[in-house]
């Protein structure tokens, strides 16, 4: 098999670069379809040097070449379905990575991670010379190369990206015109740019969560100490808890629970004037920090209890879980706050009013189990008439105050002190809000294989796996759950004034003409403190169709007043096409022109269609 090639996770080992493709578009998929690299550019992230070749097959020979390497791509997904593509047209082997070691395989040989919901992560290529690793810069930078390059919203570089008419290549081998070639080139020096930025601010791991749970690790001056409060959560649950199978994190991660968007029911699908938006300054830091929201976190194992636990230790320094059983019916005038998974009588995406549900042509009150943290249970007794309620069992863990300041306490300061460094405050921004994510990661590891089928299609087996390294879903939910009840609690002061519109996460859209005078003494508003409410926007107009759909009439960066779409699935353009035509929005069927963009493996790699786009309002 010739000579297997490690590849050192140390820089000394290995040269970094950026790179990205221009490829060529179809308008129509047809069973003879095909794609290619009509330009492909790479940079060495260190000196700038770069190169530009117009096909596929040229910007392999010279990556051969590099010896140890590390190249990164912003979107691995598009650009490495053409990589493997090509690699097993020539000859390349596709391995499973063995272990720990996913780094040694053998020449002529591959190894991807792909996860099964089909996000790309990285390739590593054995090409003779030296191993090279393929991953998606993406991951730590989550934002499109324009934004990353925006004066106003991006960080503070020299590139910034420009536009090119993409179809007037057929295939590789053409000749780049210099303005192609300017294109491509500045779009990899954007990325290069920031990531030089982020690595000098010691943040030089793949994914933005990694630096974030690494920073928090070693926030602790002791390491036994975090050890201590982030177990290993995929242990088996002892044999003295035998009402419960499985492991820690199989239970408590039914606890877990998103944020609470909502659509308020008697202001939907219908326009309205004069609007406010509110938006959280740093929702889920702010929930984090103690020396601004006081919460407190579970930590270690918990100890499990049947019934309410009130036979076992329970007291200010404890955070509890219950699993119950409810009869219960909405109380008037507010807002519904649970939704129940898991039972065919309840449709987990919307709220649940009353436990009792039609069935054939009868009404039955189920008594659904529900999943709640000690957060979620006060909300649901504050805004629920409970006509039973039976405690099954939960989880009871001793609570920590502050283990998250150490740790995000430098970046608050850096976000609020460098008004004038975008970088640091944009740094700041991105480490706090993809510091609590990791904690609900799933022990899912499936992934994907991929191989081509008879038509040199790119294609995938997905293979299950389940020993991906957790943290603790207990912190998670807890988070969560803080965050939701802050959300909920301003939402249902404005719902008392037949106000509130709409909901997401973070913000709240009110009508601004029910509001009393006095409404910015209700919430904590500021417009740069976390955890409190800033005054976003003041559309003149707005509709609200349902969870991530709605319009408003409001002022763009430039100041000029435009319609702003949301909507989930749409493309830019869809959006723009909603905008000319907003009186159909709330059709109960209305088609959107050219209004999702979807991505299409063929033969060679991915090309981007654009569809027509039906919404569906009922």
């Amino acid at each position: 098999m010739g000579e297997i090639y490690r590849m050192r996770k140390r820089k000394k080992d290995f040269r970094e670069y950026v790179a990205d493709f221009e490829t060529t578009t179809i308008d129509e998929i047809k069973e003879d379809s095909k794609t290619e690299v009509w330009a492909a550019a790479i940079c060495e992230l260190d000196s700038g040097d770069s190169k530009v070749f117009n096909s596929m097959e040229k910007f392999m020979d010279y990556v051969k070449n590099l010896g140890l390497a590390k190249i990164g791509f912003h979107n691995l997904k598009f650009d490495g379905s053409f990589i493997v593509t090509w690699l097993l047209n020539n000859g390349y082997e596709y391995t499973e990575p063995s272990g720990k070691r996913r780094y040694d395989i053998a020449e002529k040989t591959f190894s991807t991670l792909i996860s099964s919901d089909g996000q790309w992560y990285s390739i590593d290529v054995n090409l003779g010379n030296g191993m090279v690793h393929f991953w998606d810069t993406y991951k730590l930078i989550p934002m499109s190369v324009a934004k990353m390059g925006d004066p106003k919203e991006g960080f503070p570089i020299k590139h910034h990206k420009l536009s090119i008419d993409y179809t007037l290549h057929n295939g590789a081998g053409e000749t780049i015109t210099k303005e192609e070639e300017d294109y491509i080139l500045n779009d990899i020096y954007v990325v290069r740019e920031c990531l030089q930025i982020m690595y000098a601010n010691g943040l030089d791991r793949e994914t933005i969560g990694s630096c974030a749970i690494n920073g928090f690790r070693t926030s602790f001056v002791d390491p036994r100490q975090y050890k201590e409060y982030i177990p290993d959560m995929s242990v088996k649950i002892p044999k003295r808890y035998d009402w419960v199978e499985g492991t820690f994190d199989n239970y408590l991660r039914k606890f877990y629970k998103g944020a609470f968007v909502y659509c308020e029911p008697d202001n939907c699908r219908k326009f309205h004037n004069n609007i406010k938006v509110y938006d959280v300054n740093s929702l889920y830091p702010s929930m984090m920090l103690y020396y601004i929201s006081k919460n407190k976190f579970p930590i270690g194992y918990p100890r499990l209890f049947k019934g309410d636990g009130s036979d076992i230790f329970n007291d200010d320094n404890c955070y509890s879980f219950y699993h119950i059983r409810a009869s219960f019916q909405l109380k008037k005038g507010m807002l519904p706050t649970i939704q129940i998974h898991g039972n065919i009588n309840f449709n987990c995406r919307e709220y649940a009013t009353s436990s009792i549900v039609k069935v054939d042509s009868e009404y039955i009150d189920v008594k659904p189990e529900l999943y709640l943290s000690e957060v979620d249970l006060a909300i649901f007794k504050e805004h629920y008439n409970i006509f039973e309620l039976e405690y099954i069992d939960g989880a009871r863990f001793r609570a920590e105050r502050g283990i998250f300041d150490n740790f995000l306490r430098p970046y608050v300061e850096m976000k609020e002190n460098c008004r004038d460094n975008m970088a640091q405050r944009l740094i700041a921004k991105l480490v706090m809000n993809n510091s609590y994510g990791k904690f609900s990661t799933s022990p899912d590891s499936s992934y994907k294989n991929p191989y081509l089928d008879e038509n040199g299609v790119l294609k995938f087996n997905t293979v299950k796996k389940f020993d991906k390294k957790i943290y603790h879903v207990g912190i998670g939910a807890a988070i969560t759950s803080y965050a939701r009840a802050f959300t909920i609690n301003a939402a249902q002061k404005a719902k008392s004034y037949d106000a509130f519109c709409y909901s997401d996460t973070d913000s709240m859209h009110l009508l601004a003409d029910r509001l009393p005078e006095n409404w910015e003494e209700l919430i904590p508003v500021h417009h740069t403190k976390l955890g409190h409410w800033d005054l976003e926007a003041e559309p003149t107009k707005g509709i609200f169709i349902g969870p991530k759909r709605y319009a408003e009439y409001t002022k763009n960066k430039e100041g000029k007043y435009e319609w702003k779409i949301t909507c989930a699935g749409v493309s830019p353009e869809g959006k723009k096409y909603i905008a000319e035509n907003i009186e159909h929005y709330s059709d109960e069927q209305f088609v959107v022109k050219s209004g999702c963009k979807q991505a299409k493996i063929i033969a060679g790699g991915t090309v981007i269609i654009e569809k027509d786009k039906k919404l569906i309002n009922k």
